[in-house]
This record gives structure tokens, sequence and C-alpha cells, in this order.
């Protein structure tokens, strides 16, 4: 009769366990999902090569239609952007610096991706969101704690928030043909990658803009993550940190602080106008 309590008591944990991971986790991608608008604080460390560099920054974002304006606090050039209806592709920037104008520069182009993991567009959590979707549909994973765990009393600078980890054991390095002749860039977009990891696979490769030629056999992470680590929120139930790791450690880390949730942004929130601004 022990015997039997005692298993049923096991059953019973694995099973609370089992349902806070996945309970924790799909309310994250929930309340994600509900964001229309956001701003924070978003303190970063990203791995270039053998290096982490780190910055500091503020962002308005808009998501529908997709506006953001971006001001840099560390290093503490003040630099700023602005993406709206009028700045779409080319956004508009304040280099606070020479030449002391105004500059139209891509999203995509060498200027605003100098030193940064993501482009503009993949800031913040929806970005985010979406990679992790497409891991647990590419892996079919029906149960999260069968590859993470999870910390319900975690405490980090002084408050408790939940902690998930999930471990991708398919991870691996593979040989990848390219199919088509394409940039490191572009090809992290169309494999769900961050086109970082490639370089760092292929030293030969000069920055995100080398040209790969078709057919053209070079080395890939097979997925975006071996591990990642996610602070969560008791209260909002989305992310305040999240850290990625690959074969060699941590390759991104995003702490987010002073995070405000679907705020009542104007046009002037938006609008290179705006005295505030330095445009």
């Amino acid at each position: 009769m022990k015997k039997l309590f005692y298993v049923i008591l096991l059953l019973n944990y694995n099973l609370t366990f089992s349902q806070d991971i996945n309970f924790v986790f799909y309310k994250m991608l929930e309340e994600i999902d509900k964001i229309n608008s956001i701003s924070f604080i978003i303190n970063v460390k990203e791995r270039f090569y053998d290096k982490i560099k780190t910055s500091k920054g503020f962002f308005k974002i808009n998501y529908n239609p997709f506006r953001l304006y971006y001001k840099q606090l560390d290093p503490p050039t003040y630099a700023e952007v602005l993406i709206n209806d009028k700045y779409k592709t080319h956004a508009l920037v304040n280099p606070n610096s020479f030449p002391f104008i105004n500059l139209k520069l891509s999203v995509y182009g060498s200027k605003l991706r100098e030193s940064q993991h993501h482009n503009l567009y993949q800031v913040g959590y929806k970005y985010f969101a979406d990679i992790i979707r497409h891991l647990i549909k590419k892996y079919n994973v029906t149960d999260l704690s069968k590859i993470g765990n999870i910390i319900t009393d975690f405490n980090y600078n002084n408050t408790s928030y939940y902690k998930i980890t999930l471990i991708n054991k398919n991870y691996s390095i593979i040989n990848y043909k390219v199919e088509e002749n394409i940039t490191p860039q572009f090809l992290a977009l169309k494999l769900n990658l961050c086109d970082i990891s490639i370089l760092e696979l292929n030293r030969y490769m000069t920055d995100i803009f080398y040209e790969i030629k078709k057919g053209t056999v070079i080395k890939i992470p097979s997925d975006y993550a071996k591990k990642i680590e996610i602070l969560i929120d008791k209260k909002l139930f989305i992310p305040v940190l999240i850290s990625v790791y690959d074969n060699n450690g941590l390759f991104e880390e995003y702490y987010f602080e002073k995070i405000k949730i679907n705020c009542n942004f104007t046009q002037k929130d938006f609008d290179e106008n705006n005295e505030e601004y330095g445009f």
C-alpha cells in the first residue's frame, strides 16, 4: 500500500512538472502574440567569433503597421533610427556624429547590420517566438518536459522569475549545398538561422554580404540553437532574459528592462519632427 502511494505521488509530481513547463511556455507565446506595441530598454551580449560585444538601446515598436524608433544608449553615441510609413526598407538614421546629417540606410545594409546579430525587423519578442515555434514544429515536440525543464522560483536581480531551459539534442554542424547564389544574410533568413553563426563556421566569408555561389558546400548549424534559457516575468508572462547557446557556449543574450506593453503610441512617437528626437 505504501509503495502504491509513492508511485501515485511520483506520477502526480511528473504530471504537474510537465504541465508547468508546457503551461508557462505556451502562455508566454500567447502573451507575445497579444503584443501590438511595446517599448523597452535592451541590454545585448552577442558573440562575434571569439569576442562578446555588448550594447544597450531604447526601443519603441508598433507591429501593425510596423513602426520603430531606436536610440543607442551604450556605447553612448545616442544615434537614432526611425522606421515608419515614409521610411520602410530604408530607415531614417541620425548618426549624431559625422557627417552630422540624417541618412537613409537599408535595414539589411552594412551600416545598420554592423556588429549586430539581427536586423531591426527582428528586434523584440516576435522573431524569438517564431524561431521557437519553428524548432518545435520541425521536431514535432508535443511535451516540452521531454526536451527541457522549469524552475518556478528562479531569483535574478532580486526578483523571482520562471526559468525555462530547452535543450536541442538534434543540434549539430552539417554540410549544406547552396541552391542559388546567395549571401549569408539571406541564407540565414531562409533557413531560420543567424547569419553570424554561418560566418563563424565558414571563416573565409568576409561578412554577411559575401556572395556564396550556387553549388558551394558550406558548414551550417542544423538549427538556431543548441540550448535556450528564458527568464519569464510571472505577471506579464513575457521574457525578461533570453540566452542562446551553441557548441561554443553563449552565442547571444538579451536582457529587457522597463518593458511597457500595448502602449498608446501616437503618430508623434514615430515622427521625425518629434521635438524629443534629434533628426
